[in-house]
């Protein structure tokens, strides 16, 4: 007997529990989770583009690729 591959197994498990998924809620619920995510996101690039001003001011020195000291 051949091991089957996981979305073969996954394809009737799936259809077994369709009629009890709602797919509205879940939809609402991945988009909540997801927006957590995003925002961390953005809070990172903003993050990153304050560091970088602070060098270029000669404020902190890049000592490594993240890491960061401030300049004495």
């Amino acid at each position: 007997m051949e091991p089957l591959e996981p979305d073969e197994l996954q394809r009737p498990l799936l259809a077994a529990v369709a009629p009890y998924i709602h797919r509205d809620v879940l939809d609402r619920q991945a988009a909540r989770e997801d927006r957590p995510c995003q925002q961390q996101q953005v809070l990172n690039a903003a993050e990153g583009a304050k560091l970088k001003r602070l060098v270029k001011l000669d404020v902190l020195t890049k000592v490594d690729a993240g890491s960061f000291t401030r300049k004495q």
